[in-house]
């Protein structure tokens, strides 16, 4: 019956299985899902069903035919390791047995919680377990409690470390071109102990994350009406000018502006300001277009900024871009950036937060933006 050349000697496996043993045997026979497992020299060692066997990375698990015959006696089946050698199957047999061990205590302790409660949190009759109502509820209590644990444990390393607060700021992809980083560092040279977190996203994802608070304050193009959701707060940071992003060989490259007229004909490299297609901010943009008296030739969208230089730079098409996306690019390879000229041509760049977060570095940024000369 041996499956192996060399024996899986019955000692060493033995002590693998420490810890289990003959209760592992008592429990799984009062169960009725006794299952052996046949090694060389026909010793046979009782384990936990095939199901949980079978999981093991590179252990199988199959009836077969022994000295006596193929067994079929409900509940019971004889199993074979199959493996490539005997050290693998002694090391998955020891992953198996720590495995139905931290399940068996993980059931004792869910037993005695239920004890405490005097109320069942699962449903054992239906497969897979289910949770109870009263399960369902202590779950919400307990994911609330674990939470207030994990923020108290923050404040706590804070304290520890010397920082008394955090402060999670989202800003627009190109937007860190801007001033925003000059803003930042005044606020962290006179608020040293609190960590300032910086999230790059797109318009849509900072929106999504402001109302889901994930962040304290988004800088970001108003492309989703953000503005208009309740509990939201906002101010004007700036009103960015549009710039054209030209290959330096084009036609216009030469010019010292260039009206969105004029680039009437051209394959337009579109940057949009989110991720999702057709959203506030493309309706914005397309609007200006009709405005100009044509529709544009778009041969590509995207919301990042860089992938669009690159291909303006390798004179694709041209592109309308917020000019704190350029300000600060030197030296880049055969591009050049026009002034877009016209009424309304501009981007607005709005700081939003929402009115009800009580963070108090949040109360101390704010102060300090309110500082800032107001946008011309």
């Amino acid at each position: 019956m041996g499956l192996y050349q060399q024996g899986l000697e019955l000692p060493a496996l033995q002590r693998q299985l420490h810890g289990l043993g003959q209760q592992a045997h008592i429990r799984h026979q009062r169960a009725g899902l006794l299952l052996r497992v046949v090694l060389p020299e026909g010793h046979k060692i009782i384990v936990p069903p095939v199901e949980q066997l079978s999981q093991i990375p590179g252990v199988g698990a199959q009836s077969v035919v022994g000295g006596h015959g193929q067994h079929h006696r409900p509940g019971v089946a004889q199993m074979r390791l199959a493996g490539k050698g005997h050290g693998r199957v002694g090391n998955a047999v020891g992953q198996l047995c720590q495995r139905v061990a931290r399940t068996r205590g993980d059931d004792q302790q869910i037993q005695q919680l239920e004890q405490s409660l005097g109320c069942e949190l699962f449903d054992r009759s239906t497969r897979p377990v289910s949770l109870t109502s009263a399960g369902s509820a202590f779950l919400q209590d307990a994911k609330a409690i674990l939470e207030r644990m994990s923020r108290a444990q923050e404040r706590v390393h804070d304290a520890a470390t010397g920082l008394t607060g955090t402060l999670h700021v989202g800003y627009v992809r190109g937007y860190e071109r801007s001033d925003l980083s000059t803003l930042m560092r005044h606020f962290h040279q006179k608020n040293s102990n609190v960590l300032i977190s910086f999230y790059r996203c797109s318009t849509d994802v900072l929106a999504a994350g402001l109302l889901h608070q994930e962040y304290d304050i988004v800088f970001t193009w108003d492309s989703t009406n953000l503005r208009t959701q309740e509990g939201v707060a906002f101010q004007t940071v700036e009103k960015a000018r549009l710039v054209v992003a030209l290959y330096a060989g084009h036609r216009l490259a030469q010019r010292r502006q260039i009206t969105r007229q004029e680039l009437r004909g051209e394959n337009i490299l579109y940057m949009s300001p989110d991720a999702a297609p057709d959203s506030y901010g493309d309706a914005f943009f397309m609007q200006r277009y009709v405005e100009a008296g044509y529709k544009p030739n778009i041969l590509f969208r995207s919301a990042d900024t860089e992938s669009i230089l690159m291909m303006v730079s390798a004179e694709e098409g041209v592109s309308l871009l917020p000019d704190y996306c350029t300000n600060r690019l030197y030296n880049a390879d055969n591009l050049v950036f026009v002034p877009l000229v016209g009424e309304g041509e501009e981007e607005e760049i709005i700081a939003a937060w929402q009115s009800g977060n009580q963070n108090p570095a949040l109360g101390r940024f704010l102060a300090e933006l309110n500082q800032k000369d107001p946008p011309q």
